[in-house]
């Protein structure tokens, strides 16, 4: 799978760099969720829970006019990827978003300083079979799971 991506990028870096396009390209890397691969006996994501290895995902975002390098640790949410798309694309909205663009908050981490992004996430679980769904509301500093 990882091989498979790798290659699928390179196409996409091949080309548009072939285009002119490589450094005014944005690009995204992200997941709607993590695994368990091994935390607390688990391989899957079943059953549904809200631990650190599952709602504690990675996205690397990197490109134009983003500055190498930068690492930003603040929480944040998938819905904050649509509005950091349209402005990151100097795209206005059209109409209102639940999310907030990250976009000034990896700015200021490119300076060396961090703007808190959100002190709350909210996290959705839940499974077909059990025809349940629980919300949970995760803080900052919960402390990560063991």
């Amino acid at each position: 799978m990882v091989m498979f991506i790798d290659w699928q990028f390179g196409r996409i870096v091949n080309k548009t760099k072939g285009l002119g396009l490589w450094d005014q390209t944005v690009t995204m890397f992200f997941t709607d969720h993590g695994e368990y691969l091994g935390d607390y006996g688990l391989i899957e994501k079943r059953p549904s829970g809200v631990s650190d290895s599952l709602v504690h995902e990675p996205i690397i975002i990197g490109g134009a006019c983003l500055t190498k390098g930068v690492v930003y640790e603040e929480m944040g949410e998938m819905v904050d990827l649509v509005p950091t798309v349209l402005l990151l694309g100097t795209i206005a909205e059209t109409y209102a978003q639940c999310g907030v663009s990250l976009v000034d908050a990896i700015h200021a981490a490119a300076r060396g300083k961090v703007l808190p992004h959100k002190n709350y996430n909210f996290i959705e679980v839940g499974g077909a079979a059990a025809r349940t769904v629980a919300v949970s509301l995760l803080h900052q500093s919960q402390p990560a799971a063991p």
